[in-house]
């Protein structure tokens, strides 16, 4: 009977175990192979004791020309494989024992070592071996990127200890500690460490020192032996040795990473020069050229990629970049409209500012918004052709029809104005003195024609309404204002009551009186309520303002009460001049220019020949109107028998009357215009 041949690969597996074989986790270069146990033999299938299986498990096919590679590698001859070994790198031989048992043994034995030493002069520069490590596992050190505890992905290696730890690990596994050992100072220095690098806070670093937690029981137990003087000399050129090749094993990670990080810069920058030549090829290359920032580009995920660009890679990412340049033109096209809106807007400002204050005075003159969005300067600024500058020539044209726009804008604002009367019941007459709005923004008064240029009416509002791809829109954008509004307007009852009570003590009719008829009649009032130490004088403007006593009002009739009333006010104002804010405007009665107060001198030096300011030089602007409404207070005038006043006067006060100007103290709001004055005590 013939006896059965046994398969090659059985016997070269059987000679491979057979041989001494050295572990890639072993650092010691005098590892022994374990000896090999028995095997358990698997049962077959219907022999006792044995449980029939559920359902057979199909095992997954491989393709036919990978099926077996392996394993033909392991029945070639020893001296073919060797030789082509021989050209890998450590880390390729590293992969290779890891993937089936017989090329794990074949690599691993100690015959096989030439073959790693073969493999490690292959790579550039590095190290010689450490007579401490075997050649696997030095290869393994090196060139491997996993934890040797948990197998989790690592760049941290512990060189003088000669392992490489996760950060995790080397604070929880136990085999490091941070804690100083209780050792006699000599053998603590003999100790091998890894000093880590840790941030604290924002802008400073610490070192922290972790300790070899089986190095230090080492150095205990034999320490306990008495080695005496030679085995600390020993020990410590030992560990010099280990520093000095941990030194040098550091240094030459550092500049291999250095090196692939170049290497891998260089494909990546060579696959982005052909992403922008296959790009140019399809016309984009101006548009390439015409980028802000062509990193958008250059580091997308498509492109930004250590691999080379080959024709079916980009077919395949090729319409997701020309859709990138695509939107990105459209956005450049954006931004272009948007810089020659802004640069528009910039120089309309600079030109609103020095000619809308230097034309003929207007009774009311409308914000930049409302100016901009109106013909013609809407015509020039908003529709010509991105392309053609618009330079201050071109725009100073419109100026000079400034005041026939201000007064086209007026009348479609009055319209609204009389909207708002017309939904309270009230015929729409603006100039009647009875006429008054009430702000539901600042809950203030206002008369016809201040509520034109109140603020709230103008206040900028969140722009979340704008579409930005509209150039009227990104006018809108570059103003201090928005455009005027009266949706927080509604006509203010209250407010013509007491109007009707004053026009009536006048003499006048409230159906007919304007407010400019008050005002030319210039009347002032006292508030019999109200003078107690004195008598509290107030002009009509600031009776509707800040004054609420309408039943207990009477019309200053002595000519002399009035007259000094205004020389109160003429002080009043000299003095809010001298403590109001540097920046808050006035106007030139000479040439009619509004400008801020610290300008005002320079100006009247340099335009008129006048180098101290008067109060005949300027005056409150339109705008500012409440400076008007002041409230002054005279002394009361007591009769020579003790008889009440006649009437028109308040009530008598036996007390003197000196004339003195007593002020509030200085920290109180010096800027309010409501402030009292009084005169005498």
């Amino acid at each position: 009977m013939e006896v059965p041949r046994r398969p090659r690969r059985s016997a070269v597996r059987k000679r491979y175990n057979e041989s001494g074989s050295e572990r890639e986790d072993d650092p010691s270069p005098n590892y022994k192979a374990p000896s090999a146990g028995k095997t358990r033999k698997k049962r077959r299938v219907g022999e006792p004791g044995s449980e029939p299986k559920a359902e057979i498990q199909v095992s997954r096919k491989l393709p036919r020309r990978r099926k077996g590679f392996l394993e033909k590698v392991v029945e070639s001859p020893l001296e073919l494989v060797f030789e082509i070994f021989s050209y890998l790198y450590p880390i390729d031989l590293i992969r290779l024992s890891r993937t089936t048992k017989d090329l794990r043994a074949l690599l691993l034995q100690r015959s096989s070592e030439f073959v790693w030493k073969n493999a490690r002069e292959n790579v550039k520069g590095l190290p010689p071996l450490p007579s401490y490590m075997s050649e696997p596992y030095y290869a393994n050190l090196v060139f491997d990127t996993h934890c040797q505890c948990c197998s989790q992905s690592t760049t941290l290696v512990q060189w003088e200890v000669g392992v490489r730890y996760c950060k995790r690990c080397l604070e929880y596994s136990g085999t490091f500690t941070t804690q100083c050992p209780d050792l006699w100072s000599p053998l603590l220095q003999l100790v091998p460490l890894f000093e880590q690098k840790v941030s604290v806070g924002r802008y400073s670093d610490r070192i922290r020192s972790w300790l070899h937690v089986p190095s230090i029981r080492l150095l205990e137990e034999e320490s306990h032996k008495g080695l005496g003087d030679s085995w600390l000399i020993r020990k410590n050129e030992e560990l010099s040795s280990r520093r000095a090749n941990a030194r040098t094993l550091e240094q030459w990670a550092k500049e291999r990473a250095a090196d692939r990080s170049s290497e891998l810069e260089a494909v990546r920058c060579e696959r982005f020069k052909g992403v922008t030549d296959h790009l140019t090829a399809l016309g984009w290359g101006e548009e390439i050229a015409k980028l802000e920032d062509v990193g958008v580009l250059k580091y997308h995920k498509l492109v930004w990629q250590a691999k080379p660009l080959t024709e079916r890679i980009w077919n395949n990412i090729s319409a997701t970049l020309v859709g990138l340049i695509s939107s990105q033109k459209a956005m450049r096209i954006e931004n272009e409209k948007r810089t020659a809106i802004d640069r528009r807007c910039k120089l309309f400002l600079s030109m609103y500012q020095e000619l809308a204050s230097s034309l003929p005075e207007i009774p009311v003159i409308p914000r930049q918004a409302d100016i901009l969005l109106s013909e013609p300067f809407s015509v020039v600024i908003l529709n010509t052709p991105l392309s053609e500058a618009v330079t201050e020539e071109i725009l100073r044209e419109p100026f000079v029809h400034f005041k026939e726009i201000a007064a086209r804008w007026r009348e479609e604002k009055n319209s609204e104005l009389q909207g708002v009367m017309k939904k309270s019941g009230f015929e729409p007459q603006l100039d009647l003195a009875t006429t008054f709005f009430h702000c539901e923004s600042c809950a203030s008064r206002l008369p016809y024609p201040d509520v034109l240029r109140h603020c709230c009416c103008t206040k900028l509002r969140y722009f979340s309404h704008l579409d930005l791809k509209k150039n009227r829109d990104k006018a809108l954008w570059n103003m201090p204002c928005h455009t005027w509004c009266a949706d927080k307007l509604r006509f203010d009852r209250v407010g013509f009551d007491k109007a009707t009570a004053v026009v009536r003590l006048c003499g006048l009719d409230p159906e007919t009186a304007t407010a400019q008829d008050m005002d030319d009649m210039s009347p002032r009032f006292t508030c019999i309520q109200c003078s107690t130490d004195g008598r509290c004088v107030i002009g009509w403007r600031a009776a509707m303002a800040r004054h609420d006593h309408a039943d207990s009002w009477a019309l200053l009739t002595e000519e002399s009460d009035i007259q000094q009333a205004q020389e109160l006010e003429r002080q009043e104002k000299l003095r809010e001049f001298r403590t109001m804010f540097a920046f808050e405007d006035v106007k030139c009665n000479h040439c009619h220019l509004v400008t801020a107060r610290f300008k005002l001198l320079p100006h009247l030096l340099s335009e008129h020949n006048i180098s101290e300011v008067s109060l005949e030089d300027w005056t409150w602007p339109l705008a500012n109107t409440l400076h008007l409404c002041k409230i002054v207070m005279l002394p009361k005038v007591e009769s020579e028998e003790g008889m009440p006043p006649e009437s028109g006067s308040a009530p008598v006060d036996n007390r003197s009357t000196e004339s003195a100007v007593v002020t509030k103290s200085e920290d109180e709001d010096m800027d309010d215009p409501g402030r009292i004055f009084f005169i005498g005590s």
